[in-house]
């Protein structure tokens, strides 16, 4: 296809549509919303995102801030909701875990933990009532397919 423009992303590793010909890039600077259309600075910069992260559907990028390493099975760090027009935090959890892959499911985001998963309300980030499940298996639309049940006995769930 046509080249139509090139935006420099020397340290972006994670890109997304954001509509609206702007596109999200997520890197070891932090996260940067930029217009594919005109050359120039970043829309908006989160230097505290840590990717991966993913789009709720809503306007929002759900991503983790202020990551910490505290030992070889624990991490400190905050899942943020940030408004795609003006990059400003909409709501943000306390999750504790290693930044992995976001999953959105109707009104519900998805966070993998250490042998359970995490559900957060898109509203407001509160913790939604317990996942009976150990793991994510993956995300279909609407759909995540879990793990669940014990060693030897497990079972793959659908949670809508």
């Amino acid at each position: 296809g046509e080249v139509r423009s090139t935006t420099p992303c020397p340290d972006a590793w994670q890109i997304a549509d954001a509509g609206g010909g702007k596109v999200l890039l997520g890197g070891d600077g932090g996260l940067h919303l930029v217009d594919i259309a005109r050359e120039g600075p970043p829309l908006w910069t989160d230097p505290r995102a840590t990717p991966p992260f993913a789009l709720d559907g809503r306007g929002h990028v759900l991503v983790h801030r202020d990551v910490r390493k505290e030992s070889a099975r624990q991490h400190r760090a905050t899942l943020s909701a940030i408004d795609l027009r003006t990059g400003a935090s909409v709501w943000e959890a306390r999750v504790d875990l290693f930044p992995r892959m976001p999953i959105v499911v109707g009104d519900r985001v998805f966070l993998q933990g250490n042998r359970e998963l995490v559900a957060l309300s898109l509203v407001d980030g509160a913790l939604t009532p317990e996942c009976p499940a150990h793991a994510a298996l993956g995300g279909g639309r609407d759909r995540l397919y879990a793990w669940t049940g014990p060693v030897g006995h497990a079972a793959v769930t659908t949670i809508s």
